[in-house]
């Protein structure tokens, strides 16, 4: 979905990867601790529940959409069957199945803070979910995607259902802002649903 290149010379680029190597090396320190406290649930039942306890509170449709909803600066297309929901600062759809979680939502690059605090939100998210990331598996790189730079991150982890694969990456649209996309679901959900993801990925553009 996301192609690596060797190296990007943006320094909203190496802003970003500095601030998630300080995330890095603090989630090292804190996420067994986080884990630990937290009662694990079972992921994709809850996930389904949510998706239909907001579809039916409205604001449900599928096909494209533009974020932030105030002077937008990237839309993208999420298909139908994935029962995209918005909410304050974004998007979030899961497939039919449940296999598979993704959330797009506006970032503000504009300061470290910014970016740390919505990093943060959707990592603390996925553990209170019962999500367990594997901070010894975590790898981060640097790559395109229809012609944005990107940074991600990715982890192993497991939930209640077994293995699960984790990303966080970060779109940079322009110097101050961006896209921060959160995907969580099983190998297997990845690989069936392979086409989806990439034409999600692919539909991504800058306004």
């Amino acid at each position: 979905m996301i192609q690596v290149v060797p190296a990007l010379a943006s320094g909203c680029c190496a802003r970003c990867l500095l601030l998630i190597s300080k995330l890095l090396k603090i989630s090292k320190l804190r996420l067994d601790v986080i884990e630990a406290r937290l009662l694990a649930r079972s992921m994709r039942s809850l996930l389904l529940s949510a998706a239909l306890g907001v579809a039916l509170a409205g604001s449900v449709r599928a096909g494209d959409f533009k974020l932030p909803d105030e002077n937008p600066v990237a839309s993208f297309t999420i298909p139908g069957s994935w029962k995209p929901a918005e909410y304050e600062d974004g998007v979030e759809a899961a497939s039919d199945d449940g296999s598979v979680y993704i959330a797009i939502e506006a970032a503000d690059l504009s300061s470290e803070d910014d970016i740390s605090s919505a990093m943060t939100d959707s990592i603390n998210y996925l553990v209170k979910k019962g999500v367990t990331l594997d901070s010894d598996s975590v790898k981060q790189t640097k790559g395109k995607i229809t012609g944005m730079e990107v940074v991600h991150v990715v982890w192993k982890g497991k939930d209640s259902e077994g293995a699960c694969d984790i990303s966080l990456a970060i779109v940079i649209v322009t110097a101050k802002k961006g896209l921060l996309l959160t995907y969580w679901g099983s190998p297997e959900g990845a690989k069936k649903y392979s086409n989806d993801l990439e034409a999600i990925a692919q539909s991504i553009k800058p306004l």
